[in-house]
């Protein structure tokens, strides 16, 4: 049968599957590289962007002519103007034909200005048959995340008004760009499931039970509002109502503490289950024995059952927020604890039941109001104390496994870690890049092409010349004898990939053999030194009989792919990911969630735990970390834990659309060695007989981009919550903006917990726009006037909270100059913060003459110290315990003098003639070690030492509570002595600020229409 009137618009139809279909396949690369395989790479995102589709309506040139079927292909171009992943503009030509009702063909030509970030376009729209040029007004939608058939296709709307009001619908696809509509999650939340469960209604109690859950509940809230006493509000009178909230907390600690209104709660939650089951009224404060057990088992199956599997999506959104789903999976669990109390009758039993559903809705009845006041699921944190007594988390074992439970990720022990100040990274990552004999992997927030004055960067030139490129002749030279060449990957967000022009130097890793930098001029002696490299590589390809006879048997294209960094630019801009849930009003796109991560990695393996290496840090690759002005750090680790950071990757490229078989073989799931344990064993005997019997231990969490799991704010909000009455935690941040961190802490000094918390003077912020400035000053006057109106409270406790400004007045290298501005501490709390400690105090007495002549040297950058940046990422918390048992201790101020002497003679030596960090002088060693066995022989059987060092990527703000990518590694026991002597020098180069004018001179305020604005905007400043 012949049906012409059919046959062209099923044509039109067939080329858009034609369209859909031409996604660029994944091959199947199962196959490592020295066997044919080819590694599978997203690769630098496209400069121009191809998309084709279909689409059909009504063609009405005229108001003569009737209505005519229009069926069209369409294939076009489009490049952004600006940075793509802000999709703010972009120009375009498209061609169009197909099919129209009065004639064979219809086509076109077509001009158009896009703003992806809205998914609208207009332009000019020629149509060939009729000669005219009409206006035409375009609408894309994508309906559903990833694209309404996947691959970012969408639905797409054309508007001619001038041809008659002429309209087509459609669909268009991207042509090419690695794994659009699959490198986002494909939900903006966690859907949390509504069972229809039950509740046991009891028409008559035991007197005095409905009195002791009143009770609970009462106690529940107190805890709630004393663990988190404060949350942002907005308005003129912010502090004023920051300044009621607290009057009513100091009026209901007058006669208590937050300790004793904890235990209190305890003490109601035993004594209702003891009505329970004795089935007659009680004493307040009068338990027995059996409800205090079944107390115990509503506790227990509270913290695993409902509260951490809730507080475990924090930073996440919740579908359907609310504790039914952890509830129903609690709720038989208590009745079988309670079926297997002998000897309880059917009515306790009931009562019993009873209660412990009352408990989980006051559990419940927390998680409402908390949610109220944060105004977002995401910020809910259901306090632990509501299942844990005080003596629950005082002990390193206790803290450490509850972390775990709550993280769902275990401490590793017998890693080694080593610390490293500032522009060091650069230097260390140049020789991870180097020592690779497997793979190495740098995945980073910034690989600058440009420097701060627009200029090319020359760190990261000569981390691409000196640094990729030589790896790569060596390694192909050492071929014919290894039979191993090593792979190197780089994972680089699009958005800092565009914003600091990544683009320059990528181009050179992608093609290192070929690709011909052109640079401004002035720069011949770089292209002269890249040429030269290039050369050399080329010629040691060439030299090498091994890859020769591989290249003869897989291709010239095997070649320039096994000979290449393997560039992967994640989170591509992709405008079919949007969701309502970022600004709450209008849909924003996933691309302003950002991976901030920034790690090093080589040679990683099951088969050993210390072959390889993985560092930590928040700096990236360029001048702008390097030199006096840049405070940073960042832990080197090898050991098991550096297994978590290999599984980390693997999850990243799943995330970014990879498949099992697209999976680089650097990255695949191994069995462990048969020999791993022993090995893992024997160093841990090695380090246990060094530090009497004290190890420390190592966890790796991460936030993983967007709306994925957020487990870096798990293990912090358990740190901040949770360290036990008279830790010292200092927490500086370049970022200091998270009111739900703020708050944590501040209940925390409320405890007992002495806190120091840092931002930097506007001078000293790495990030000085004034939206980011506005936040942090609204919060720092929040934490002032908590300080005003509660100090006395805290004191009571034996807590504090002081907020400092990072206003240092040298170098981050000079080191005489910070230890004297160090020690300078002004104010009247240091003294009673800091055990004496005669022999340290003499150290650093005598540092000037200890140190004189030395003089550090930095690897770029001018020597100006005029405003040193914080941007140091990482925590210090100890127990009370163990601040004191380490600060007090005369060995202590031997440790602080060795590694002072060697501090100052590798600062006085170019950055790139410093030793490894690695390779510890034998006197640091031995210093350390009689610390260790002085500290554990004075170590009383009542002793609560706990401590942690934690570093990694992220800020102390919204944006990488919810949003970015982050990282963030923990170190425990000795191992947390690593940023000690940094961090008792820190407080010295602050101003301590506890009034709202000397805020407003160091961090002013910011006010109108900016100040509004980052309240509204505060997920992404």
């Amino acid at each position: 049968m012949h049906a012409p009137t059919l046959s062209r618009p099923a044509a039109g139809w067939s080329l858009l599957t034609l369209v859909l279909a031409a996604a660029p396949a994944a091959a199947q690369i199962s196959l490592p590289p020295e066997r044919g395989g080819v590694t599978y790479q997203l690769g630098m995102p496209p400069v121009w962007k191809g998309h084709a589709g279909a689409s059909f309506g009504w063609y009405r040139p005229s108001n003569d002519v009737d209505n005519q079927l229009l069926v069209l292909g369409h294939f076009g171009l489009m490049k952004d103007l600006g940075n793509p992943v802000v999709g703010i503009g972009a120009i375009g030509a498209e061609g169009y034909g197909g099919y129209r009702g009065d004639q064979s063909f219809d086509g076109g030509l077509r001009g158009l200005f896009s703003i992806p970030a809205l998914h609208v376009s207009v332009g000019a729209d020629w149509n060939i048959p009729d000669g005219d040029v009409d206006f035409l007004a375009r609408l894309e939608i994508p309906f559903r995340r990833g694209g309404i058939f996947g691959r970012g296709t969408q639905v797409r709307a054309d508007w001619l008004p001038g041809r008659q009001q002429t309209f087509t619908i459609g669909i268009d696809a991207p042509l090419w760009g690695r794994n659009i509509g699959r490198t986002r999650p494909q939900r903006d939340g966690v859907e949390l499931r509504t069972p229809p469960a039950k509740q046991l209604a009891l028409p008559s109690r035991t007197p005095g039970l409905d009195a002791a859950i009143d009770s609970v509940f009462s106690g529940a809230r107190a805890i709630a509002h004393l663990t988190q006493p404060f949350h942002e509000t907005s308005g003129g009178d912010r502090l004023a109502k920051y300044g009621a909230t607290f009057d009513s907390l100091r009026s209901r600690l007058a006669g208590s503490t937050v300790e004793g209104e904890i235990a209190a709660y305890h003490a109601a939650l035993e004594r209702a289950f003891s009505i329970a089951e004795q089935g007659r009224d009680l004493p307040v404060g009068q338990g027995t024995e059996r409800g205090r057990r079944l107390a115990g088992e509503a506790r227990r199956i509270l913290l695993d059952q409902v509260l951490l599997p809730y507080d475990r999506l924090l930073g996440q959104r919740k579908v359907n927020d609310g504790l039914t789903e952890f509830a129903a999976a609690a709720t038989p669990e208590f009745a079988r604890a309670v079926l297997a109390e002998e000897r309880l009758g059917s009515t306790q039993a009931s009562e019993a039941f009873y209660v412990f559903q009352r408990l989980l809705a006051a559990t419940d009845s927390v998680r409402r109001d908390l949610r109220a006041r944060w105004d977002d699921s995401r910020f809910v944190w259901l306090p632990l104390q509501l299942a844990l007594r005080a003596e629950e988390h005082d002990t390193q074992e206790e803290m450490d496994r509850l972390i775990e439970r709550a993280t769902q990720r275990a401490f590793t022990r017998a890693n080694k870690v080593w610390y490293v100040l500032d522009e060091q990274f650069q230097v260390e990552m140049a020789r991870s890049v180097l020592r690779a004999e497997r793979y190495h992997v740098l995945w980073i927030h910034d690989y600058r092409g440009l420097n701060g004055e627009k200029k090319p960067d020359a760190v990261a030139f000569g981390q691409t010349v000196d640094v990729y490129l030589e790896a790569l002749i060596r390694r192909v030279k050492a071929y014919d004898s290894t039979a191993v060449l090593p792979e190197y990957f780089l994972f680089l967000d699009q958005h800092y990939f565009e914003v600091n022009k990544s683009r320059l130097f990528l181009r050179v890793l992608h093609d290192p053999m070929n690709y011909a930098l052109d640079l401004p001029k002035g720069y011949e002696e770089w292209e002269h030194r890249l040429r030269t490299k290039q050369e050399e590589l080329r010629a040691a390809v060439q030299g090498s009989r091994l890859l020769q006879t591989e290249r003869s048997q897989y291709g010239d294209k095997w070649l320039r792919k096994r000979i290449r960094v393997q560039v992967n630019i994640t989170n591509p801009a992709d405008f079919s990911f949007a969701s309502l849930h970022v600004a709450g009003i209008v849909p924003v796109p996933d691309n302003v969630m950002r991976d901030h991560r920034k790690i090093a990695f080589y040679d990683i393996s099951e088969d050993d735990p210390y072959r390889g290496l993985a560092m930590y840090t928040g700096m990236g690759i360029g001048e702008h970390y390097t030199g006096a002005n840049w405070e940073d750090r960042a832990l080197m680790v090898q050991g098991p834990s550096a297994l978590a950071v290999k599984d980390a990757a693997r999850r990243l490229l799943e995330v970014q659309g990879f498949t099992d078989d697209e999976m680089p073989a650097a990255f695949r799931r191994q069995p462990k060695g048969a020999g791993y344990d022993a090995k893992v064993d024997s160093v841990f005997r090695l380090m246990r007989d060094f530090a009497a019997g004290v190890t420390g231990e190592v966890l790796e969490v991460h936030n993983e981009t967007g709306f994925e799991a957020k487990l870096v704010n798990v293990e912090k909000a358990v740190l901040y919550s949770l360290m036990p009455s008279g830790s010292v935690i200092k927490v500086p941040d370049s970022l200091w903006q998270s009111y739900l961190y703020g708050s944590l802490l501040a209940g925390s000094a409320l405890r007992g917990c002495r806190v120091l918390i840092v931002a930097p003077a506007l001078v000293s912020a790495p990030s000085a726009g004034a939206p980011a400035m506005a936040r942090a000053h609204d919060l720092f006057s929040a934490l002032i006037q908590f300080q005003q109106d509660l100090g006395g409270t805290m004191a009571a406790a034996g807590g504090m909270l002081k907020t400092g400004l990072y206003a240092p007045k040298v170098g981050v290298g000079d080191l005489v100059g910070r230890l004297q501005q160090g020690r300078a501490v002004q104010a009247p709390w240091a003294d009673s913060l800091y055990p004496a400690n005669p022999a340290l105090d003499a150290v650093f007495d005598s540092a000037a003459t200890l140190l004189a002549g030395y003089r550090p040297r930095y690897l770029a950058g001018d020597d100006s110290v005029e405003a040193p940046k914080l941007h140091l990422k990482a925590n210090l918390l100890l127990s009370g315990d163990a601040w004191e048992a380490l600060l007090s201790r005369p060995e202590w101020a031997r440790v602080v003098r060795t590694y002072l002497v060697h501090m100052a003679r590798e600062s006085q030596l170019d950055a790139r003639e410093r030793g490894d960090a690695r390779d510890r002088r034998p006197e640091i060693a031995e210093a350390v070690r009689d610390l260790a066995r002085a500290v554990d022989a004075g170590a009383g059987p009542d002793a609560r030492s706990v401590s942690y060092f934690t570093i990694g990527s992220a800020n102390m703000d919204y944006r990488s509570m919810v949003m970015d990518g982050e990282v963030m590694l923990t170190v425990t026991r000795w191992n947390a002595l690593s940023g000690m002597i940094d961090f008792l020098i820190l407080d010295g180069l602050c101003e301590w600020v506890e009034t709202q004018e000397a805020l407003d001179g160091l961090l002013p305020p910011v006010g109108g229409m900016m100040g509004g604005l980052s309240r509204f905007g505060k997920l992404a400043m």
